[in-house]
């Protein structure tokens, strides 16, 4: 994961969804084994995180 993480949000999936402020990134986590499985960029210092679904 990032370094200093925010704001989370858990997904439907199985999935967490971290915003690392100092980073600039969002680590996408597996639940199942606590595990990074993807990173994501963002602009400046993610904070807060919502999870919207179609």
């Amino acid at each position: 994961m990032g370094i200093w993480p925010g704001g989370t949000v858990f997904g439907p999936d199985g999935r967490a969804f971290v915003a690392n402020n100092k980073t600039n990134d969002v680590s996408v986590i597996g639940t199942d084994e606590f595990v990074e499985r993807e990173r994501f960029e963002t602009r400046l210092h993610p904070d807060g995180i919502a999870y919207l679904e179609r």
